[in-house]
């Protein structure tokens, strides 16, 4: 939602994108930081009411932080939206993550009220994009209702007030806040596109969405990086070529200690005979690499590091005949880069909707998860063995990434799907 945090993350890749920056009152630069211990603390209510605020023209609230950052937002929105091009300035989609689907819902009725700073637009141009694989009832309207839990009957109601948002009994604007009066309002996300960039095949077949869910391709983003870690990099790849690449991703900051012993087994198990051959390359993330590791001639921790690029060169080692794999946590965003780019892989969950997602994998033959709290020395060397050397493993991993290649590479020409491969465009099979 533009706050201060983010600009170097997603100005990294492109310096030519224009990143406004709000609520800087509410969550000013360094917040994440802050907030690592405690990762409930890290959404505050106050950035909804000052979404409230921008579009209503209303200088009632007395709260001064939400006011400033309230105004922010009008600055932005009357910028964007001058009198001289209205028309021309208006955008023809807004795309929202899953996990900010009240703020999505906030601004629909802004648009939806016609108000000054938000001028009207169609609710098919309001899209929802979803980066995990959910359960069907956990719908993006569930979402939205379960942030305004966060809020008192009272502010509910004030919230939904402010909006002009009736109940449906009553046709009162003022009416007290009701079950039926909340479901209505969070209701209208669930007519909203939604897009799960993932293929559906590693999805639970019996799942099944409502007709506004769209699978689609698996999204796969080369993280754009200096030249100095360019240099430095290509020559830790181009140095080794028997690589184990393990990472817990972002859930470092939630299950520290699960990580950190993690890691240690791992760097543990590198002393063996039977990994005395093999590199592991760690990433650790930038809080845990400020402790000290000590690590043995073949193990590499680093903080960040490129994941796709270390992946990419796995592949092509791999396809060079030398024994390549990754050990990761089980986010969905790095199991499809390991299937995108053929590297087999073992899914050690740590939490959240990671165990799901091996359950997944499960489901589409590659059983390769283990619970990390049961993992010891030498079943870090067991696992790494079975998963290169099992062949149905194997054989079902390169299905799916054919499958995610297609799917990647989907292009649309006068109707047909088609995607690209080897050079040379086919019609896509792929449903």
């Amino acid at each position: 939602m533009g706050i201060a945090d983010c600009k170097d993350i997603v100005t990294k890749f492109n310096k030519d994108f224009i990143y406004h920056t709000l609520f800087e009152n509410i969550y000013p630069l360094g917040h994440t930081d802050r907030v690592r211990s405690n990762p409930s603390n890290r959404w505050k209510p106050d950035h909804i009411w000052a979404l409230v605020y921008a579009g209503i023209n209303s200088e009632s609230n007395n709260h001064r932080k939400i006011q400033e950052d309230a105004e922010v937002v009008k600055k932005l929105f009357t910028v964007e939206y001058s009198e001289e091009d209205k028309d021309g300035c208006m955008p023809d989609v807004i795309i929202s993550g899953y996990f900010t689907s009240l703020e999505t819902l906030i601004i629909k009725s802004h648009h939806k009220n016609n108000s000054s700073l938000f001028p009207h637009l169609d609710s098919d141009r309001f899209i929802i994009s979803t980066t995990y694989l959910r359960h069907p009832e956990r719908t993006p309207s569930s979402r939205a209702l379960e942030n305004l839990m966060a809020f008192t009957e009272e502010e509910q109601d004030k919230l939904l007030n402010l909006l002009g948002i009736e109940d449906n009994a009553s046709g009162n604007p003022f009416f007290r806040s009701s079950t039926s009066r909340l479901n209505d309002f969070v209701g209208s996300l669930d007519a909203l596109t939604e897009l799960i960039p993932c293929p559906q095949i590693l999805d639970y077949s019996h799942y099944v969405h409502n007709s506004t869910v769209k699978y689609v391709e698996p999204c796969i983003t080369m993280y754009p990086t200096v030249d100095s870690e360019d240099e430095y990099w290509d020559t830790i790849l181009e140095e080794n070529k028997k690589i184990i690449f393990a990472t817990a991703g972002s859930q470092v900051l939630d299950y520290e200690d699960k990580a950190r012993n993690l890691f240690k087994k791992m760097i543990a198990a590198m002393n063996s005979v039977e990994m005395k051959d093999f590199t592991l390359i760690l990433s650790v993330g930038n809080k845990l690499i400020q402790e000290k590791w000590d690590v043995p001639k073949n193990v590499i921790v680093s903080g960040f590091v490129p994941q796709r690029k270390i992946l990419e060169k796995l592949q092509e080692n791999r396809l060079n005949g030398f024994d390549c794999c990754a050990i990761i946590h089980g986010g969905l965003a790095t199991i499809k880069e390991c299937i995108y780019y053929n590297v087999p892989f073992l899914v050690l969950p740590l939490g959240k909707d990671q165990i799901d997602n091996a359950l997944r994998l499960e489901d589409n033959g590659l059983e390769n998860r283990f619970l990390v709290d049961f993992l010891s020395e030498k079943d870090v060397s067991y696992f790494v063995k079975k998963i290169l050397w099992d062949r149905i493993f194997l054989n079902k991993l390169s299905q799916l990434h054919e499958l995610f290649q297609q799917a990647e590479g989907t292009i649309q020409s006068n109707g047909v799907n088609l995607f690209v491969k080897g050079g040379d465009i086919i019609k896509n099979k792929l449903n």
